[in-house]
């Protein structure tokens, strides 16, 4: 089965949202202007003592960045959020083609916006094509589905999840690397 790419919101909330993963035409956010912004995003966690995770293959993940390009996205998707649920911002940076951030995974309890900064990424998930998300790409992922997307090359994207309580209180992200041996 193909990811659908979904151009009416309306739409989106009927019959994607919770269900099936799709392309997001309806939304182009904003990312950071370039590879600099990131650079701007990771010392601002360093300075401020937020968790980075640098894997063994030059990637690195940054849960929960506090650093105002996050903020800014999270607001713009909490029409998605329920009142009971949480919202938070990842930000994944490959450095390479050969970075690995995880392997194949699920992420129950959460339903994913990937934001597509700059480069691009291969994306298998169970039950669908595999297809490549490009350059300000919006991705919609329901997190019960087993997933994983691997990098072209240098790439960046922040992933806004939103989230029950027991999924935003598990460390999600040291579980999942080591899992793939990260």
């Amino acid at each position: 089965m193909k990811v659908d790419t979904v151009d009416d919101i309306n739409l989106f909330t009927k019959e994607y949202y919770g269900v099936k993963p799709c392309k997001c035409n309806w939304w182009t956010p904003s990312t950071p202007q370039g590879w600099q912004s990131v650079l701007e995003n990771i010392e601002h966690s360093v300075k401020n003592n937020e968790k980075i995770v640098m894997t063994k293959s030059a990637g690195y993940i940054i849960t929960k960045p506090k650093h105002s390009w996050a903020q800014q996205l999270c607001d713009q998707y909490t029409q998605f959020k329920p009142k009971d649920q949480y919202i938070q911002a990842h930000l994944y940076v490959s450095l390479f083609g050969f970075s690995e951030l995880f392997n194949k995974h699920n992420d129950p309890d959460q339903n994913i916006f990937v934001v597509a900064g700059e480069g691009s990424a291969d994306w298998t998930i169970d039950g669908y094509e595999n297809f490549i998300l490009n350059e300000q790409e919006v991705l919609y992922l329901p997190g019960i589905l087993y997933h994983e997307a691997k990098s072209r090359g240098p790439r960046y994207s922040m992933s806004i999840v939103i989230e029950t309580e027991a999924s935003y209180n598990r460390d999600n992200t040291s579980g999942d690397l080591i899992k793939a041996g990260v």
